[in-house]
């Protein structure tokens, strides 16, 4: 299916139209680390001037948030600089179509490197010498953890150690200033944690996934790597992100298919209440959906402040029952759900809840967008992402 593609891309250009014509794919697999020409970045525009102009490294930026981070760097004039391995955990079409919005839309160009290629980060971070570095790259995905477990290690444990280590080893032979580094953690080290809402002091010592652990490593090597050589490192805590150009592992995501395609969707089930709301007792999971309209804001804003050593979370400090969203989707698109029921699975957690209290101090956070006005958004997107598909398949 992806051979097509060359000849017959039709990018969105934005979430309301499309550009269409002939492109040309700007990775190179046979020569990972080749650093690509700056040329491009002449085609970034901001009010930035070029000596004043922050240079940001973005890891994983043909994904959800990386994409949507990106873009708005971009916007606000930084010189972005992405890369992604483009692995096949999901629809890689998906992936590459991103990828091609942000060159042709914003002038971003990916690297198409893996994060544990520390020699291929070296030669990166020696061309462009970033100021600021968001790392984004993992393996995403509670349930694909206990059946890949190795992958989990390898991206998220290795993956930032070789971009820290790579990082350490240019700027200290060029005797260059260490880059700010905000980093993505996740609301599932809070774990089996029951006390709602989740604060950055609650303890982290009880993960219920090998997802989270990685994550917690991420934190711990945060501050190892602080203390010993004075990195400014932020960790931000994301809660259930979703929105336009989503992941299709994702609960929303594969709920809206589900309804779209009129195939049988499963809610999970509690055994004990999860949440009281309004004097009565939730006896099914609830999410914190965040916006990633949101989150980006928060990252940059964590980007741009450049603390030394924080944690920080970023949610919508408003939690959902599953339920509701999946009425929000029928309402949407139009379609009653086929719903069966389950016990929640091993490795899920009943609830994520987040206290934004710190991310309003140190970030002025204020999350924005309910869950049906970014569920709309979603949804617009999701159908048009669907005839992209359908229409790519009917020329080959």
């Amino acid at each position: 299916m992806f051979t097509g593609i060359h000849n017959s891309l039709h990018c969105f250009a934005n979430m309301d139209s499309f550009i269409i014509g002939k492109t040309k794919w700007c990775h190179n697999r046979n020569s990972r680390v080749k650093v690509l020409s700056r040329t491009v970045w002449l085609l970034s525009t901001g009010s930035q001037s070029t000596t004043q102009r922050r240079r940001v490294l973005v890891t994983g930026a043909a994904g959800f948030i990386g994409f949507h981070a990106a873009k708005s760097l971009s916007q606000l004039g930084d010189l972005v600089v992405g890369v992604d391995n483009f692995n096949d955990y999901y629809d890689e079409n998906l992936k590459r179509l991103r990828a091609q919005v942000l060159l042709h839309q914003f002038g971003i160009t990916l690297q198409d490197m893996d994060i544990t290629d520390q020699k291929a980060l070296e030669l990166l971070i020696g061309e462009y010498q970033f100021t600021h570095v968001l790392h984004l790259a993992a393996q995403a995905g509670v349930q694909y953890s206990l059946v890949n477990p190795v992958s989990y290690t390898s991206s998220n444990v290795q993956g930032f150690v070789s971009l820290l280590e790579a990082l350490k080893n240019i700027c200290v032979a060029m005797k260059w200033d260490f880059p700010i580094i905000v980093y993505a953690s996740s609301s599932s080290v809070y774990g089996k944690n029951k006390k709602v809402p989740f604060c950055e002091i609650d303890p982290v010592t009880a993960p219920a996934n090998l997802y989270a652990v990685t994550k917690i490593s991420n934190e711990l090597l945060a501050q190892v790597y602080h203390h010993l050589y004075g990195f400014k490192l932020t960790g931000l805590r994301y809660f259930t992100v979703y929105g336009a150009w989503g992941r299709p592992d994702m609960s929303y995501y594969l709920f809206a298919e589900a309804i779209h395609e009129q195939r049988e969707l499963f809610l999970y089930q509690t055994e004990e209440p999860v949440l009281t709301i309004n004097s009565g007792s939730v006896m099914e999971p609830c999410r914190d959906f965040t916006h990633v309209g949101d989150i980006v804001k928060g990252t940059i804003a964590a980007l741009h402040k450049g603390h030394d050593l924080e944690l920080i979370n970023l949610g919508n400090c408003y939690p959902q029952r599953i339920s509701y969203m999946v009425q929000c989707l029928e309402d949407l698109l139009g379609r009653k759900a086929i719903i069966k029921y389950r016990p929640l699975p091993k490795g899920d957690v009943p609830c994520t809840y987040a206290d934004i209290t710190k991310a309003r101090q140190l970030l002025d956070f204020e999350p924005q967008v309910d869950l049906k006005e970014g569920l709309k958004d979603f949804c617009e997107w999701f159908i048009r992402w669907k005839q992209w598909k359908a229409n790519l398949l009917s020329v080959m």
